[in-house]
């Protein structure tokens, strides 16, 4: 866990991305040394953010992750589209000192439930339809005990991240 926790020590990211620690540091970096430049477009919904956006968003996310009561080493289950707001989530985790346990729902629902049995994440970070998953089989997600939705406004037992 010591390792994790150096993760989140207030450092600045190194302004040369080639003395970045993990692929975070490198976005961070870009983040202030080449703000303008491009770093995600979503071609399916047009999305695009800038590395400066990028790091913003980064940044306030790990803060609303770490608010919601996940620490360095928790394991988090992040079940979200692919797209910039998974893309932003995990690389918060990262951030973060978080590890994420990636779901994806064509795993099929079985296949879910086994991973996170297994897994036993502190946290479960998704969609209204990954809530209300937990909600039916409250046992295989007992261990999540933080509760993060996104993408829309209000899921029972959970916490909307742009509220955090």
């Amino acid at each position: 866990m010591v390792a994790a926790e150096k993760l989140v020590v207030a450092r600045a990211a190194p302004l040369d991305p080639s003395q970045a620690q993990n692929a975070s540091e490198i976005i961070r970096a870009y983040g202030v040394t080449q703000p303008h430049t491009p770093a995600l477009v979503d071609r399916k919904t047009g999305v695009r953010r800038t590395y400066g956006e990028l790091r913003r968003d980064l940044d306030e996310t790990a803060a609303a992750l770490r608010d919601a009561g996940l620490v360095p080493g928790d394991r988090v289950a992040l079940f979200v589209a692919t797209g910039p707001e998974f893309v932003t989530l995990f690389w918060a985790c990262i951030q973060a000192g978080l590890v994420p346990v990636l779901l994806d729902p064509g795993m099929g629902a079985k296949n879910v439930l086994q991973c996170v049995r297994e897994q036993a994440p502190k946290g479960l970070v998704g969609v209204a339809k990954a809530h209300a998953l937990a909600s039916v089989f409250r046992g295989a997600f007992a261990s999540a005990s933080v509760r993060v939705l996104v993408g829309c406004p209000f899921f029972a037992g959970t916490r909307a991240l742009w509220k955090l």
